[in-house]
């Protein structure tokens, strides 16, 4: 894991932490035919209590992935992805080129149900971050997912032309390492 940031370190660090504080729990807390609806309850909401906000975790990691695909592919002066909070308000990645250019991009890490459609709340969350992208003013502007049928789904929505059609569409995921 070379070329990692201080926050970005942290936010590795922090997983793994999660990572082993899960499989411990997992590892001693079995569910079983004879446990009691206030067993499955109390199983679920320690499971929930040891993993944490795993969307962030999530979102963190796939900001890293998005900073190592924009300085690959381009031009731009290193930056730490981890930097601004998950969740905080804002476009989630800012960087510039070495020209100077503005580079923007949005992290979400949707699965759609059933996988290829989009909720309600996954639809009109979509459409708040291209129209954030739409709205602001950069040379490049990217919409990372982490799910083939979210990436489909974001194609599906620039095509139709409500946002900036040039908004490039990148599954991380997808993409070879």
């Amino acid at each position: 894991m070379a070329n990692l940031h201080a926050n970005e370190t942290r936010a590795l660090l922090n997983l793994r932490e999660r990572d082993k504080a899960l499989r411990d729990y997992l590892s001693q807390h079995k569910l079983s035919d004879e446990s009691s609806i206030r067993d499955h309850l109390i199983y679920v909401h320690e499971l929930n209590r040891v993993a944490g906000n795993i969307n962030n975790h999530a979102s963190a990691v796939s900001c890293i992935l998005a900073r190592q695909f924009l300085e690959r592919h381009h031009d731009v002066i290193s930056f730490d992805a981890c930097e601004k909070l998950q969740g905080a308000k804002g476009i989630d990645l800012e960087c510039r080129l070495t020209t100077g250019e503005r580079v923007i991009g949005e992290v979400k890490t949707t699965i759609p149900y059933q996988g290829h459609k989009l909720g309600a709340a996954q639809l009109t969350s979509f459409k708040k971050d291209l129209q954030r992208l739409t709205d602001e003013a950069a040379v490049l502007k990217y919409f990372f997912l982490i799910d083939g049928g979210a990436a489909a789904e974001a194609q599906r929505l620039l095509q139709k032309g409500l946002f900036d059609r040039s908004i490039r569409v990148i599954d991380l995921l997808g993409l070879q390492s």
